[in-house]
């Protein structure tokens, strides 16, 4: 397996981690989205991102079990 691959699959999955570590950045009720705070919304839509990540990293390292 290539290192890129390696490096790139860990930067991938560090991105959410650090994201999630930086709380005061989206700790906030403004701007609201159908009436739902922007703190609940936008944890949500980093889930669904983190999920993008994570797969694109698996099949990163794991290019022969598609």
């Amino acid at each position: 397996m290539s290192t890129w691959r390696k490096v790139v699959a860990g930067i991938l999955l560090v991105i959410p981690w650090i994201l999630y570590t930086l709380l005061p950045i989206y700790n906030m009720v403004q701007p609201e989205l159908g009436g739902v705070p922007f703190f609940y919304w936008f944890q949500t839509l980093w889930l669904v991102i983190s999920s993008i990540l994570f797969i694109t990293a698996v099949l990163l390292l794991y290019p022969s079990k598609r």
